[in-house]
């Protein structure tokens, strides 16, 4: 190797910076599982509260949930129900949550006691769920949440 050479490289490497963040930049894992350890329990607290407003900034646009009955809510619709008061929680206490980070992903698990009522209908019972997680614009937003009864 020429000494021309070694010099570009030494060079380059001790002058090399690193290029600026992104706003999409994915955190160090242990942040971004705190961003969305946050991000739970402010949904929970939503949820309980009838907080239409805050979630509707915490899901994205296509956001949709699968509920333990199989039905599937598109975002527009929760929301609705949520304003009007037809869906409403009384109970929502998340018994176990586990975040797991990849990229730009994230994936929040665990089980939840619920009891609440979606207009006639009174659901009761333990749920195991999942939510996804997308960094998008340098905030995290639901995409999907999966949930399935566990028992009661």
């Amino acid at each position: 190797m020429s000494v021309t050479l070694a010099a570009a490289i030494f060079l380059a490497a001790t002058t090399a910076r690193p290029a600026a963040p992104s706003s999409d930049a994915p955190l160090p894992r242990p942040h971004a599982e705190a961003a969305i350890l946050q991000i739970e329990s402010e949904t929970v607290a939503a949820y309980l509260k009838g907080d239409a407003e805050k979630l509707d900034r915490i899901w994205a646009d296509e956001y949709g949930s699968f509920l333990p009955n199989g039905a599937v809510l598109a975002k527009p619709d929760y929301l609705a129900g949520l304003r009007s008061g037809r869906i409403h929680y009384d109970v929502l206490e998340v018994e176990s949550l586990t975040v797991q980070v990849f990229g730009h992903f994230a994936f929040a698990s665990g089980r939840a006691r619920v009891k609440g009522q979606d207009g006639s209908v009174t659901f009761n019972g333990l749920d195991g769920f999942l939510t996804v997680y997308h960094l998008r614009d340098g905030r995290w937003q639901a995409i999907t949440t999966h949930a399935s009864r566990r028992g009661t």
